[in-house]
């Protein structure tokens, strides 16, 4: 072909060139369809829903409160247990019981001076009464009659000091029993009968037994702190038991 008639299949070429150039590049900006498919949760053999655990970590199963500490509040020797470790328990039972024996004397003893402390005030109210008979009649004097008053009042406080300290000794023979402050269960029993328990002491030492609430337990586990952004608020938790490997509770 002569150089003169070149140019104009030269000058085509390019064209379409260009043509399909600009075809395949708005084809390829155009949205590329693709299929979409429902994701569905697999149900496992008990019947409930496969979840994928997003963190795992072992900790230890405590109660709410933790535990509560119990002892005396009288010393004495420790009697007999009426509960096991492991026992359950309402608010109220007996636990231990303290040697009472020496409590029991103290509350007749302060019995025996209350009704002495009552028959004298009742005498000495009787007396008053005469004495005020006897004094209109001019054959005691004013000050006579102040008197037998002041001997009123006197054996009335004694009286009442000796019945304040018969309720202190009944409390203390109550204190003698101790009692559950919370339903729960026992976990421990810290003294052996026939030890002596003392109120008190450093580092709980007079505790006998402690108990803990299990109505609401909860799993203390620790993460890292590049895990933290793994959990948030009421997200759900599953809680294996090392005694007990096949059983899991939701939390």
């Amino acid at each position: 072909i002569a150089p003169a008639r070149r140019w104009p299949w030269i000058a085509g070429a390019v064209a379409l060139l260009f043509v399909l150039g600009v075809g395949l590049r708005l084809r390829a900006r155009r949205a590329v369809r693709v299929e979409t498919a429902r994701v569905t949760i697999v149900e496992s053999h008990g019947g409930e829903p496969a979840y994928v655990p997003v963190l795992s970590g072992s900790g230890y199963v405590v109660s709410a409160e933790r535990y509560v500490a119990i002892g005396v509040r009288v010393p004495g020797r420790i009697e007999r247990y009426f509960v096991e470790e492991g026992d359950r328990v309402a608010k109220g039972d007996p636990l231990v019981q303290i040697d009472a024996r020496e409590y029991q004397a103290t509350v007749a003893r302060v019995e025996a001076l209350v009704a002495q402390a009552q028959a004298t005030a009742t005498l000495k109210a009787k007396q008053l009464v005469r004495a005020r008979a006897l004094a209109r009649q001019g054959i005691i004097s004013r000050e006579e009659l102040d008197v037998r008053v002041a001997d009123v009042a006197a054996s009335t406080a004694v009286a009442d000091q000796a019945r304040a300290e018969l309720t202190q000794a009944q409390v203390a023979l109550e204190y003698t029993v101790l009692r559950a402050p919370t339903a729960g269960v026992i976990l421990a029993k810290l003294k052996e009968v026939g030890e002596i328990a003392v109120p008190g002491g450093f580092s709980g030492s007079g505790d006998l037994i402690r108990i803990a609430n299990l109505t609401d337990l909860r799993g203390q586990v620790d993460i890292t702190e590049g895990e933290i952004a793994k959990i948030r608020m009421h997200q759900r938790a599953d809680v294996l038991p090392d005694a007990y490997p096949d059983k899991r509770y939701h939390a």
